[in-house]
């Protein structure tokens, strides 16, 4: 069942083609391979050109802008790979709506966040998860600067989970469900 205005039209045929061809890679290989999305991108522009003139073009481009704009930090700072972020900026093309991609990014987050919680817990690991946290925000306090005490290295804590995975489960969520501010 797909949310209102979520038709099984081009975008949503090609939104589970780009997840079926990218999430395999990220999970084996925690790589979304180039090809893939700048493809996804060049192609998703293209045919909002073609079938929806300057305009269409236009909001395909001002959501993949946004996608960058968002992503971009968390690239910077270590917490996304550049795959991800061209990922959801493909993915605000294909969809050509910004309010699409920012439900989408934020039922991503939600998902990747209980997802990451779910297996400290399994692992045993979620009370050092906590004592790691009340530590941080301890010395932030006493330095009046933002203090980060990254994980033991080798920990559940310190290991990768592909975020292209969990974006397609996030654009799978507003494709069910809508986007409320769109």
């Amino acid at each position: 069942m797909l949310a209102a205005g979520a038709s099984l039209e081009p975008r949503v045929v090609a939104t589970a083609l780009f997840f079926a061809l990218g999430v395999e890679s990220d999970v084996r290989r925690l790589r979304l391979p180039n090809w893939l999305t700048g493809g996804a991108l060049a192609l998703a522009l293209a045919a909002h050109g073609f079938t929806g003139g300057l305009a269409g073009f236009g909001h395909a481009l001002a959501a993949a802008a946004v996608a960058l704009v968002l992503l971009l930090p968390s690239w910077r700072l270590g917490f996304l790979g550049a795959g991800d972020v061209k990922a959801a900026a493909a993915l605000g093309a294909v969809w050509g709506s910004a309010a699409w991609l920012l439900t989408a990014l934020v039922w991503s987050a939600l998902i990747g966040g209980v997802l990451g919680l779910a297996l400290l817990a399994v692992g045993g690991e979620l009370g050092a998860l906590l004592s790691r946290w009340q530590r941080s925000f301890v010395a932030s306090l006493l330095a009046r600067r933002w203090v980060w005490m990254p994980p033991a290295p080798g920990s559940l804590a310190a290991r990768v989970i592909p975020f292209g995975a969990v974006l397609a489960l996030g654009a799978s969520a507003t494709l069910a469900w809508g986007a409320p501010w769109a």
